[in-house]
């Protein structure tokens, strides 16, 4: 051999083995869930849940009268039962609506406001005075 070829020989020994060691698959065990966020239709409030639904995991003490976005209660400890309900969709246009009081009425299900307020006289007199003391 010629010093050219020894020269080349180790060479080729070291691109062999580079594109060994590319071809491997990486192996990645870590599972990435996708965060979900519930946005309010009427005051743009963004919060990211964790379940939605009418029986959150955190709890079997409870089950909700509809489907609503839900987070384990932050200002508890873990696994205590406690979860806040940020909103749900409103019984009649099915916009996600938060539970503020200025966004949203609860009788019977959520309406937004806007939808709480067409439907006003559809509702019990009762209901209807409380909505009047939110809405006007």
């Amino acid at each position: 051999m010629t010093s050219l070829e020894n020269d080349q020989t180790p060479q080729k020994e070291e691109t062999d083995k580079l594109v060994e060691n590319s071809t491997e698959p990486e192996e990645n065990t870590e599972v990435v869930e996708e965060k979900k966020y519930f946005t309010c239709s009427s005051c743009n409030l963004r919060e990211e849940y964790e379940y939605f639904g009418q029986e959150p995991p955190y709890t079997k003490r409870y089950k909700l009268n509809e489907d609503c976005y839900v987070i384990e209660d932050p200002f508890q400890p873990p696994r205590q039962g406690e979860f806040i309900i940020l909103g749900a969709h409103c019984q009649d246009c099915n916009k996600p609506i938060c539970r503020d009081s200025i966004c949203s009425f609860y009788y019977d299900g959520t309406y937004c406001i806007s939808c709480a307020r067409c439907k006003k006289f559809s509702f019990p007199s009762v209901i209807q005075e409380k909505l009047n003391k939110v809405v006007l």
